[in-house]
């Protein structure tokens, strides 16, 4: 409809971009003109990886966190859950086929970032979630065990600067919260927590809390 009837070479790749990506779910990688007469387009179909669950409605969004639907129904083999709870975020107010623009400072910015940083998420990770209230991430695996990130800080009271750079310590510790994980035995794995967390003097700690491989099995 944009090229309809019109010369070539005046034509706007960009306004051709810009139509196609109207339909949120379409990814557009290029858009050139082949002369005399033809637009030749690279596109991608966007797929659902993450439903975000929030005031009784899901909203739907691809591995890059780009919103795509709203829906009252959680659907899909592939979909992670994401549940959040107290934490207000205007997901209605967000545009389609544009990514969450979540803060990167806080809870919500946090578990976008320790999920791009988990290998194989889309096999490991069964369920995510957000918990506003008390500063926490929960991202519950396919085999039992949660992976927990604690956003707290003992009993200091840390100024802004502080909360943003143990936030971000704690998020750098994503490869060892997973390489535990990894290292836990069969049955540790089905039970219990790997714990990601900043002590009082803001150092990070990773260690599993739960039954020993031996208590497990007894």
């Amino acid at each position: 409809n944009v090229a309809l009837g019109k010369n070539i070479l005046f034509l706007s790749t960009d306004e051709i971009k810009s139509e196609l990506e109207k339909d949120p779910y379409v990814e557009v990688k290029s858009v050139e003109k082949v002369f005399p007469s033809k637009i030749k387009a690279a596109i991608v179909k966007r797929e659902e990886r993450f439903a975000y669950f929030d005031g009784g409605s899901y909203y739907y969004a691809d591995e890059n966190f780009v919103y795509l639907k709203k829906s009252d129904v959680l659907s899909g083999d592939n979909v992670i859950k994401v549940e959040v709870t107290g934490k207000e975020f205007d997901f209605d107010g967000s545009a389609l086929g544009k990514p969450f623009p979540f803060s990167s400072d806080d809870i919500l910015g946090y578990a976008e970032v320790i999920t791009e940083s988990i290998p194989d998420k889309f096999n490991i990770v069964a369920e995510i979630s957000v918990d506003g209230e008390k500063n926490r991430l929960y991202f519950k695996t396919v085999t039992g065990t949660n992976l927990e990130f604690r956003f707290n800080y003992g009993n200091k009271s840390p100024t802004e600067e502080e909360k943003r750079a143990a936030g971000k310590a704690i998020c750098e510790k994503t490869s060892a919260v997973v390489e535990c994980y990894y290292s836990l035995g069969e049955a540790e794995k089905s039970s219990g927590s790997v714990l990601c967390y900043v002590t009082d003097n803001f150092s990070v700690i990773v260690e599993y809390d739960g039954p020993t491989e031996d208590e497990a099995y007894e």
